[in-house]
Formats: C-alpha cells, structure tokens, sequence
C-alpha cells in the first residue's frame, strides 16, 4: 500500500540537468556558479559523457563540500 502523498517529501521546485564531456576547465565555476544562485529549491543532476579528463575528480570534490 503506498502512503498518501502527504508523506511524501516534496520534490525540488528546479531540477538543473548537466550534461558534461571533458568539462574539466569549466565545470568548478560552472557549479559554484549554480551553487551561488539565490533559489535554493533545486536539485542538481550531472550526466558524465565518459570524460578523459579529471572531470569526474572536480565534481566529486564539489559533492564532498
């Protein structure tokens, strides 16, 4: 039995969808830059394209702050 939707937690009222291909030279002041926007109700959602890069090392740094 699923519980009635006022359990539920509301979901974000922005989702921010990143798509990213060996964005290492952009990608930090491309967070920070999300992460300094005045509306806070949002989720981030990154998609990694298989970067060469250290792509990956930049935004796991940002996921441990």
């Amino acid at each position: 039995m699923l519980a009635p939707s006022f359990f539920l937690p509301m979901p974000p009222q922005v989702d921010i969808l990143l798509a990213v291909y060996n964005g290492s030279a952009y990608i930090a002041e491309q967070l920070q830059s999300i992460l300094d926007q005045t509306f806070q109700d949002t989720r981030l959602i990154i998609r990694d394209n298989a970067s060469e890069d250290t792509t990956v090392n930049v935004i796991e740094a940002f996921q441990k702050r």
